[in-house]
């Protein structure tokens, strides 16, 4: 088997064990982000001031914001994080209180357990093209030498 082929099979696997989908909600006009609610609640004259004054505080366009209230949740676009935390501050919220889902997701220690089982990384990591990399990869974090 070529090595493109079980690299391939291998980063399948992979993508099986973290498994980070978002409850399986992913259909329909659900919005990734509550941005239109909270603005819904306010007043008529406090939701056109924070339409016009908010793109300016996240220092983006007017149809940027647009956009980023116009997010599906079955969409791969995303807003970033700090983006969010902004939003969230401006608009008076607690952390994650903007997002409109739940994340889910397995803890490092059960993937890594997982990860065990893959014959792969053993595989990989025996090859001289394997070690160099992680060699590499581990002086570049300052992890200590490598035998």
């Amino acid at each position: 088997m070529s090595i493109l082929r079980e690299t391939s099979i291998i980063l399948i696997k992979i993508n099986k064990i973290f498994n980070l989908t978002i409850n399986n909600c992913m259909t329909g006009d659900l919005k990734k982000y509550r941005i239109d609610a909270c603005l819904e609640e306010m007043t008529v004259k406090e939701n056109r001031q924070a339409q016009e004054l908010f793109p300016r505080l996240l220092k983006i366009s007017v149809n940027t914001f647009r956009n980023y209230r116009n997010i599906k949740l079955s969409d791969h676009q995303d807003i970033p994080h700090e983006k969010v935390r902004l939003l969230e501050i401006l608009l008076g919220l607690e952390p994650n209180a903007l997002l409109n889902y739940e994340p889910v997701g397995k803890t490092f220690k059960q993937i890594f357990e997982e990860l065990k089982d893959i014959e792969y990384p053993k595989i990989f990591l025996e090859s001289p093209a394997g070690r160099q990399f992680f060699k590499t990869w581990m002086e570049q974090r300052n992890c200590g030498n490598i035998k």
